[in-house]
C-alpha cells in the first residue's frame, strides 16, 4: 500500500493504491469517497505540477548533455560552473552549425530556444525534458516492457516552489508532439535538482514553505506494468496520443509484438529461460 505524502518519496504497491494517489494528491476531485476516480476531471485539471518518468529507479534526473559530459569525464567533479563554460562554448558551435539551415532564424538569438529546438531533433542539450500530466510520465515510466528495477518512478516538481529560473519554456511551437505530452523543461544540473527539498528547508523562507517538498518520488512496483497500460489505453494515453506522427505507430506496433510474446508465455508455447 501506499503511505501519505509526508516526506519526498511514496511507494506503490499495488493498482488500488495508484487510484488513490491519483485522486487523493495528483488530480483531487470533489468526490467524498476516496475509490471514485473522476475521469473526466483528470482531463480538465491544468495542475501546477510537473512530471518526469524513469523506467528504471536508479536512472538521476540529469539531461542528455550532463550525461554525455559524466560519460567522457568519469571523474570529473562536475558542478554549475564547469557546466556553464562547456554549455557556452557548446551553444557557439551550435548556432554556428544550425545558422542557414533552419528557416526560423529568430530562434538562435535566444539561447533556451536553441537547446529546445535542438532537443527536438535529438541533440545533446542542458534541458530535461518534463510534462504537465502525471499521467503521461506515467506511461513514459511503464512504457517499455523491460525494466532491471522493482520501481519504476514518476518524479513530481511543484513548478511555482521550485528554485527561480528551474523551467524552462520555448517561446516558439516546436512540433506536434511537444504539445502532445504537454511538454516544459527544466535546465539545471542532476545535483541540483535532486537536492532541490534541503535547498528549501535550509533557506530563510516561511516556515510553511520550508517543510514543502517541492519534489516528490512516486516509485511505483514494476510488475503493475499490465494494469497500468491498460488502464492508460483506456483514457486514451497511448503510442498515437504520445508520439503524433510515424514514431507512434512504429512504438504501437512494438507494444503489439509485446503482448504477443507474453501470450506465448502463457498458452506455453514459447518457454522463458
Amino acid at each position: 500500500m501506499s503511505k501519505e505524502i509526508k516526506d519526498n518519496e511514496v511507494i506503490i504497491d499495488d493498482f488500488n493504491s495508484l487510484l488513490k494517489v491519483l485522486n487523493n494528491f495528483i488530480y483531487p476531485s470533489n468526490y467524498e469517497s476516496e475509490d471514485i476516480l473522476d475521469y473526466e476531471h483528470i482531463g480538465s485539471v491544468n495542475s501546477p505540477m510537473i512530471f518526469r518518468g524513469h523506467r528504471e529507479e536508479s536512472y538521476k534526473l540529469e539531461s542528455t548533455l550532463e550525461r554525455h559530459i559524466r560519460k567522457v569525464f568519469p571523474k570529473l567533479e562536475l558542478n554549475k560552473d564547469i557546466f556553464k563554460i562547456i554549455c557556452d562554448d557548446y551553444l557557439y558551435h551550435c548556432k554556428k552549425e544550425l545558422k542557414g539551415r533552419i528557416k526560423e532564424s529568430y530562434i538562435l538569438a535566444n539561447e533556451n530556444d536553441v537547446w529546445a529546438y535542438g532537443q527536438h531533433y535529438g541533440l545533446k542539450t542542458p534541458l530535461l525534458d518534463w510534462t504537465r500530466s502525471f499521467l503521461i510520465a506515467l506511461y513514459f515510466a511503464f512504457e517499455n516492457p523491460i525494466s532491471k528495477s522493482k520501481y519504476r518512478v514518476v518524479y513530481q516538481l511543484n513548478a511555482f516552489l521550485s528554485i527561480p529560473g528551474v523551467i524552462v519554456e520555448p517561446e516558439f511551437s516546436i512540433g506536434a508532439r511537444i504539445i502532445s505530452q504537454r511538454g516544459v523543461f527544466t535546465k539545471k544540473l542532476s545535483d541540483e535538482l535532486e537536492s532541490i527539498n534541503d535547498y528549501f528547508a535550509n533557506s530563510d523562507a516561511a516556515e510553511v514553505i520550508k517543510n514543502h517538498r517541492p519534489l516528490i518520488k512516486y516509485k511505483i512496483k514494476s510488475s503493475l506494468r499490465r494494469d497500468i497500460m491498460n488502464f492508460l489505453f483506456s483514457l486514451n494515453i497511448d503510442c498515437y496520443a504520445i508520439y503524433p506522427d510515424l514514431q507512434g505507430a512504429i512504438k504501437n506496433c512494438h507494444i503489439q509484438l509485446d503482448n504477443i510474446c507474453n501470450l506465448g508465455k502463457e498458452i506455453g508455447f514459447v518457454h522463458d529461460y
